[in-house]
């Protein structure tokens, strides 16, 4: 979870050096993305205890149905977040500002960070599955692995090098994807 919510905060020091609006936009779209990420949690909690319970008595198959089942509800959790987030873009973070300047910027943020719902999806039930299992470090050394890789993308799609043209916001959104 730590590594999950310094995504965005690394995206906002990143690019808060490209200004105010750019800051704002990736705020924004990283508030509607919050909901999902609890959405996502509440999901991923009621999965472990579940399937804590269906280790703890030694039914294999009763862990497989809990994870499949709270991988549909999460699946139609995603569906509408990502339908919400990549075709609404605009009235979405229009509910947060009126800024013309921020609007856009937040549109490309939001557009491009919601094909990241399936991830969060998938790796919140992994987890769970791998923390119940007791094989926690996994998902330890891939959130590290992957905040790592996060702020290498920032630094490349934000800024720019040689062939690597600077994308600004959308870089931050690419890179966190």
């Amino acid at each position: 979870s730590l590594f999950q919510a310094s995504l965005s905060v690394i995206d906002q020091f990143m690019v808060g050096q490209l200004g105010e609006a750019s800051i704002s936009a990736i705020a924004f779209g990283g508030k509607f993305m919050g909901i999902l990420t609890f959405t996502i949690f509440a999901i991923s909690s009621t999965a472990s205890i579940m399937m804590a319970q269906y280790i703890g008595n030694k039914e294999k198959k009763g862990v497989n149905k809990a994870f499949s089942f709270n991988l549909y509800i999460g699946l139609i959790v995603a569906v509408i977040f990502f339908v919400l987030s990549f075709f609404f873009a605009k009235p979405i973070i229009s509910i947060y500002t009126s800024d013309d300047s921020v609007i856009p910027l937040g549109v490309s943020y939001l557009s491009i960070i919601s094909f990241n719902v399936f991830p969060i999806l998938g790796g919140a039930l992994l987890n769970a599955y791998l923390q119940n299992n007791n094989r926690s470090y996994l998902t330890m050394i891939a959130g590290l692995f992957s905040v790592i890789c996060n702020t290498l993308l920032n630094w490349l799609f934000i800024f720019g090098f040689k062939a690597i043209p600077a994308m600004g916001v959308s870089g931050a959104a690419l890179a966190t994807l």
